[in-house]
């Protein structure tokens, strides 16, 4: 097993890896369920103004990434934790999880969406984690432009991404986020909505950049190792969307 995993890693892996993922899966069985009704989340909103700030480095070209071909977008959503499915290099692969380490690239579903909810259980892997924090983008197939959804432990901040730099969509205060949240994505069309744990957290229109085009769901982890499970995707292509 050992042999497969540093093959998917490269001779770069560490036993830190391999043991925040080991006690990662020993939480994860041995906790109990969760009940949201006992612990809410608070949200407020933050005063924030439209400042555009300069972001050369985030424009440097991503390595080539293939999509996904028609033959396996209909069924992708069925087991999405396959690695054929991804561009991930030095994430762990499980049938059921995604695993990030400290130098992980961000990971990116290869298929598109014009549209599409993407829910997903976010974790911590560190042993003193007291919140989890990640970064996560939807940027468009055919070009650089994108929009940004950081968390962290106190803030959800949501910013678009083109050229000319970063413009702050919207930005929320939050009560602690838990070391594992549900977190939910959804982009309609015209709006783009963020839920934690099954409460509203951001809302806010779709860049007119963005409008009828088609984006890429990509992760990246730069606070430290995360998991992802429990993904659901539900989406269409700007061909599915343009037939309804």
């Amino acid at each position: 097993m050992s042999s497969v995993r540093e093959r998917k890693f490269g001779v770069g892996v560490s036993c830190v890896l391999l043991s925040s993922f080991a006690t990662w899966r020993l939480m994860q069985q041995s906790a109990p369920v969760e009940s949201h009704s006992e612990e809410t989340l608070t949200i407020s909103a933050a005063p924030v103004a439209a400042i555009i700030v300069a972001t050369a480095d985030e424009r440097s070209p991503d390595a080539e990434l293939s999509l996904l071909p028609a033959s396996q977008r209909r069924e992708s959503w069925l087991k999405p934790f396959r690695p054929d499915l991804w561009q991930a290099k030095d994430w762990l692969f499980e049938e059921d999880s995604l695993l990030s380490n400290l130098s992980a690239h961000p990971a990116v579903f290869r298929q598109p969406y014009a549209r599409c909810s993407i829910g997903f259980r976010l974790a911590s892997t560190m042993l003193d984690a007291h919140a989890v924090a990640a970064n996560f983008d939807l940027q468009a197939v055919d070009g650089r432009e994108r929009v940004r959804i950081e968390l962290t432990q106190h803030v959800l901040e949501l910013r678009e991404v083109d050229s000319s730099g970063e413009l702050v969509l919207q930005r929320m205060e939050l009560s602690d986020v838990k070391p594992s949240s549900y977190l939910r994505i959804t982009f309609t069309g015209d709006r783009l909505l963020v839920a934690i744990d099954e409460q509203l957290a951001a809302n806010v229109g779709w860049p007119h950049a963005l409008l009828g085009r088609e984006v890429l769901f990509k992760v990246s982890s730069p606070a430290g190792p995360i998991a992802l499970s429990e993904l659901r995707l539900d989406g269409e292509s700007v061909t599915e969307t343009a037939g309804n």
